[in-house]
């Protein structure tokens, strides 16, 4: 399906790389680096958002009841859980997510018809490494796992820091509990 949609959006629109007009030059000293604004505000919104995830999937009725069904469908059918109306908020909520992930990123790097596809098995990872529907977790994974890569640069090639990324999954032996 990625295929697809990758394909068709190069048909209609080109694969010509295209840029938000957002001034990405902005930059804040903290700690005494020099990070972009825009970075900087990418980065809170994220921590937002996974905050506010996280606490959904906890304390309401709406997460609650998603936790139910990614634990045992029959079970929450049984329980009464109306799982077709949970599973269509749960891919709303999804696809809202993604949509939000896509702006924040196109905010501080380029679109292109391949946007987003490098990062598919990172994320993947992380949210191995930080737990199955863990949200704080798989941020907890996130980050050990962009700060394992990241700093693997300074030591070898950056070419090879997303395999750096997977041989630091497999040496952990366990998920991260947040």
């Amino acid at each position: 399906l990625a295929l697809v949609i990758r394909s068709a959006i190069q048909w209609f629109w080109s694969t010509d790389v295209r840029l938000l007009d957002v001034n990405t030059t902005a930059t804040v000293s903290l700690l005494g680096l020099r990070i972009g604004r825009m970075q900087l505000i990418v980065i809170a919104i994220g921590f937002v958002v996974i905050i506010a995830i996280g606490l959904m999937l906890r304390q309401t009725l709406l997460g609650k009841r998603m936790r139910a069904l990614a634990d045992d469908l029959d079970l929450a059918e049984t329980a009464g859980v109306n799982t077709r109306r949970v599973i269509i908020y749960t891919w709303v909520f999804a696809g809202s997510l993604a949509g939000l992930a896509g702006v924040l990123d196109a905010s501080v790097t380029a679109l292109s018809p391949n946007f987003g596809f490098d990062l598919l098995l990172p994320i993947f990872a992380a949210v191995i490494l930080g737990g199955i529907g863990d949200a704080y977790g798989a941020l907890a994974g996130g980050m050990l796992l962009g700060l394992v890569t990241e700093w693997s640069t300074l030591f070898i090639d950056a070419k090879w820091k997303i395999g750096v990324g997977f041989v630091a999954l497999k040496r952990c032996p366990r998920t991260i509990q947040a």
